[in-house]
């Protein structure tokens, strides 16, 4: 059995997804293969074991942000209950943090481009119109390229 479909996946907290694939159909396992278009919110929590612990440049405090990406993914299903998927993303995040030091404001934006491997072992409940499922693995994360930039400088007592 072949289908195309498009699914627009619910909105969990801090992600939403697109994707496109296509499943085939066996005796005992069922197999399926297509694109992800992912969007989500990013959140950096701060750091332990820094240095120093005034709080000041570099990224030392919690800051927050905006990421997008696009993912292939092939996921095995066997009896339709159990799975395992892995996929191959490319994410480009930004974080953004305003700190002031002797009353200067400042922003700093940090900038991470990423490929990301998920491996997922699934647990299926299969339904009409598609398939719950939880799964649970590891994600290998290489990063392709950082940047980071401050801006500011504005003196706010005056």
């Amino acid at each position: 059995m072949k289908t195309l479909h498009l699914l627009s996946a619910a909105v969990i907290p801090v992600t939403s997804l697109l994707c496109a694939s296509a499943a085939f159909a066996g005796p005992l396992t069922d197999h399926t293969a297509g694109a992800k278009l992912l969007l989500g919110a990013d959140v950096w929590s701060t750091p332990t074991n820094r240095p120093s612990d005034d709080g000041t440049f570099g990224f030392a405090g919690n800051a927050g942000g905006f990421s997008y990406g696009l993912a292939g993914y092939y996921e095995l299903r066997i009896i339709k209950l159990i799975g395992v998927e892995a996929d191959l993303a490319y994410q480009h995040g930004q974080f953004h943090r305003n700190i002031t030091v002797n009353s200067v404001k400042y922003t700093e934006e940090l900038t991470i481009n990423s490929w990301r491997l998920p491996i997922l072992a699934k647990l299926n409940i299969p339904l009409p119109l598609g398939r719950i499922w939880f799964g649970l693995g590891p994600e290998f994360t290489i990063t392709s390229s950082s940047s980071y930039k401050m801006t500011g400088g504005a003196n706010l007592s005056g």
